[in-house]
């Protein structure tokens, strides 16, 4: 999660976010309060700690959630059976 939260920070400061080392750790310390398995609650937290001007939320909400989308489950049987299922409709 400490890559994926640096790699966040690294987007944000390309769009013109500033965030400082000690927001960095905020947002590392404000994860350990929240479910990570909780998409809504990681990125409130994030945000909590690196968004200190409100004419940033809407570039910090954008970059959050293209930096974070959703991942769509696996299938019944996890990526073996997605494979092979893919194959076979290759093949029919």
């Amino acid at each position: 999660m400490i890559t994926a939260v640096e790699g966040l920070i690294a987007e944000l400061r390309l769009v013109g976010i500033p965030i400082s080392a000690a927001e960095y750790a905020d947002a590392v310390t404000a994860l350990r309060h929240v479910d990570l398995g909780d998409r809504t609650a990681v990125k409130t937290a994030l945000g909590a700690a690196l968004v200190k001007d409100a004419q940033h939320e809407s570039a910090y909400s954008v970059v959050f959630d293209l930096y974070f989308a959703p991942r769509r489950p696996l299938p019944a049987g996890g990526a073996a059976a997605s494979a092979a299922a893919g194959a076979s409709a290759s093949l029919g």
